[in-house]
């Protein structure tokens, strides 16, 4: 591989180089329901299969959870897709070319790189977009034949969103997947660059709604089904080396060009 495109980088190529960055990871690089970014390993129990989707529309998320606590997560194109091995979470993408495995941790360092080249003004901007929304209980709801508690947003004006954000189910056959799903958002939230910025205290009170039990309802999406039968090992497998940072970094410069 040809050695890594070092970005000396004005303050408007920075902002390109950010933008191509979460263009290369658009689904590990946000904090809503496509971010299926890293998950810790949970406590033991059988191996869980969750597929959730969007009504009226052909969307789904499928999320495998290894007894051991692997984990594997995908969105409609199998092509992206993310496991984790040990607690560490890793990017997978196949392209005609080449297979690419990022460590989420090193799509993260190289992020705050990127954004670190910003300049005052644009970091400022970000800071700017910094919200203060809450997660408003109000009662419970039915969803696909599950029951939980339901979750609005409200925003700093009072006004209150007219369906759910975020429906959590306090079943303890869900466990599994809630803890999943909390430490995902919780990881995705700290790559999202409005976090990088300072301004993740939105993250921060979805992240503590989502602790409290598996969604059966979120952002839209919904538990379509979930399956105990066992899941054949190679899914959790790593199709290749882990990257080093610098062939990421390389891997997006080939993509700007």
């Amino acid at each position: 591989m040809a050695k890594a495109h070092d970005p000396g980088l004005s303050a408007g190529s920075a902002q390109r180089y950010s933008t191509g960055i979460m263009t290369i990871f658009p689904k590990a690089l946000t904090g809503l329901l496509i971010a299926f970014s890293a998950m810790l390993p949970a406590a033991a129990h059988a191996d869980l299969t969750a597929v959730y989707g969007v009504p009226g529309t052909d969307h789904r998320m499928t999320v495998a959870i290894a007894a051991n606590g692997d984990i594997r997560a995908e969105i409609d194109d199998p092509s992206m897709y993310w496991v984790v091995l040990q607690g560490v979470g890793y990017y997978i993408q196949l392209t005609p070319k080449a297979t690419h495995v990022s460590a989420l941790d090193d799509i993260a360092v190289v992020t705050r790189e990127a954004m670190d080249k910003l300049d005052p003004g644009q970091q400022a901007q970000l800071a700017g977009h910094s919200s203060v929304h809450t997660l408003l209980a109000k009662g419970t709801m039915a969803v696909g034949g599950r029951t939980g508690d339901a979750y609005f947003m409200q925003a700093p004006d009072g006004t209150i969103s007219p369906m759910p954000w975020v429906v959590i189910s306090h079943d303890p056959a869900l466990a599994p997947l809630g803890q999943a799903m909390a430490e995902q958002f919780a990881m995705s939230a700290k790559m999202d660059p409005y976090a990088m910025a300072g301004t993740g205290e939105d993250f921060a009170r979805a992240e503590a709604v989502l602790r409290k039990g598996a969604p059966i309802l979120f952002a839209g999406a919904q538990l379509l089904s979930v399956s105990e039968a066992k899941i054949d090992e190679s899914r959790f497998a790593l199709p290749a080396p882990r990257e080093t940072r610098d062939q990421i970094r390389q891997w997006y410069s080939m993509q700007e060009h």
